[in-house]
Order: structure tokens, then C-alpha cells, then sequence
């Protein structure tokens, strides 16, 4: 029998992530959506240890990777290597949602460094961290809440 599981979502002001295949079954794949409002953007950062596989599916947007500027739009694909300092932004004319396969290890313990951001503002900066973690700690739970199901359904 099939179970219908709603996929869960981290907001954040101007946007969301929901996290659509956590670890499980996979020891190191997830995959999630990327979904950013009209001219809002997710701040520079960088993932130690993960890299990722955009798939743009809807809107257009601007990926800068690396100090690089390439345009995302519906079928563009970009490789974020581990490590890579990455911005993303919606265009102000259009909203912006990208499929993330990630490949690599985040340690959920807050012990572990994870996540680089470069922000002089120390509060906007541990907004921001937090927004990471608790992704982090969204996929964990999600990940043991599907650990014992067979025939999943996510509802996105």
C-alpha cells in the first residue's frame, strides 16, 4: 500500500526549501527543492564536503558560482563542486525553482562546521546559519520518520 507523505518545508523570508528524499535510503544522496520569490536570492555560501546538481525547473534566476555569473532558467543544469562559494537570485521579473541532487556528508552535529557564510552583519549571519541547521535537522527527522515505510509518496 502506498502512504502519502507531505514533504516538509523550511521557509525563509523571501522562499523556501522542502526537502523532497532525505539520506534514506541513501547514506549520502538528498535531493530538495529550491523555491525563491520575485528578485529574493539565498546568500553566498558554501557547503564543506557537499556538492550539488541544479536543475532549474520553472522562473529565472542567476546562479554565481565562484565570483562567476551564469543564468538559470527552466532546463539549465549547473554543478556546484564541494567547497564553491554559491549565490543564488531570482530575476526580478520572475520567480525561481530548482531541483538540488546533493552528493557528500553534513555532519548534523553543531559541533561540526558545515556551512560557510561571509556576512560582516553577525546577526543576519546567524539567521542564516540557523536556516542551515535546521534544514539539517529537518532531513534528519524526516529521513528516520520514513525509515520503516515502503512505497512512499511525497506530496510536494
Amino acid at each position: 500500500m502506498n502512504k502519502n507523505i507531505e514533504a516538509p518545508k523550511i521557509n525563509f523570508d523571501g522562499g523556501y526549501v522542502q526537502v523532497i528524499m532525505p539520506k534514506f535510503p541513501f547514506k549520502n544522496i538528498w535531493m530538495d527543492i529550491l523555491y525563491l520569490e520575485k528578485g529574493r536570492d539565498l546568500p553566498e555560501h558554501r557547503h564543506f564536503d557537499v556538492s550539488s546538481f541544479l536543475i532549474c525547473n520553472e522562473g529565472e534566476g542567476t546562479l554565481i558560482l565562484d565570483g562567476k555569473k551564469n543564468l538559470l532558467k527552466a532546463g539549465v543544469c549547473a554543478h556546484i563542486p564541494e567547497n564553491s562559494k554559491h549565490h543564488i537570485i531570482a530575476s526580478d521579473s520572475h520567480s525561481l525553482k530548482c531541483l538540488a541532487v546533493n552528493e557528500g556528508i553534513i555532519n548534523i552535529d553543531k559541533s561540526e562546521k558545515t556551512v560557510d557564510l561571509d556576512f560582516t552583519d553577525n546577526n543576519l549571519k546567524n539567521k542564516w546559519l540557523s536556516f542551515f541547521n535546521k534544514c539539517g535537522d529537518v532531513a534528519k527527522q524526516f529521513s528516520s520518520e520514513l525509515k520503516d515505510k515502503e512505497n512512499i509518496i511525497l506530496t510536494l
